[in-house]
């Protein structure tokens, strides 16, 4: 059975967040400063949605109910005054309740998905593997992430890196079966690339 968190502030954003995925951010609206503060003072998750009409900035954009967690692992005030901070991916849910506060920023009662089972990568994707681990180090938001031997992983991996459209990534992430994942992945790399 699921469970369900309540009052996690959801982040519309045109960008699709993978569990394990980087997330790098620049802060300036005041609703998003708030809210990343008062996740790094509770050391609580907030919510990334894909965002289906409406922006990033302004009035609350309407979004997908399936999402990703995002935990919040390092932070910078620039000189610009700008804060950048960087979030990982972590657990999949979806939103049962949302209420847009007097501020816009998205409050909601989610549902946790159950993880997904960890399955070994099979062997006829040992080349992305590979690949992904020996690209990873060389890319600054993936610093201090490893390669696991999880189909789910490397599929969310190959997805992030080879650019995927939002929608494909969207419908990755809604998917619950690790090999399934994968084989959707590499199917799309392969339609791309020829």
């Amino acid at each position: 059975m699921a469970s369900i968190l309540e009052d996690v502030p959801l982040f519309p954003l045109h960008t699709v967040l993978l569990p394990g995925g980087p997330l790098p951010l620049r802060i300036f609206e005041p609703r998003y400063l708030k809210m990343v503060s008062e996740c790094m003072k509770t050391q609580r998750p907030f919510g990334v949605v894909l965002i289906t009409k409406g922006g990033e900035t302004g009035v609350a954009a309407a979004s997908h109910e399936i999402g990703c967690l995002a935990r919040i692992v390092d932070w910078d005030q620039g000189d610009d005054g700008l804060l950048t901070i960087r979030a990982i991916g972590t657990e999949r849910f979806r939103v049962r309740e949302r209420q847009v506060g007097s501020d816009q920023l998205v409050r909601a009662s989610i549902d946790l998905f159950p993880a997904l089972p960890v399955v070994p990568v099979p062997a006829r994707y040992r080349a992305q593997a590979d690949w992904v681990e020996q690209v990873l180090p060389k890319l600054e938001p993936y610093s201090g992430i490893k390669s696991q031997d999880d189909a789910a992983w490397l599929a969310a991996r190959l997805a992030e890196l080879m650019n995927l459209k939002t929608s494909q990534r969207q419908t990755l992430l809604e998917m619950n079966q690790p090999l399934e994942q994968l084989n959707r992945v590499a199917a799309l790399i392969d339609a791309a690339a020829s």
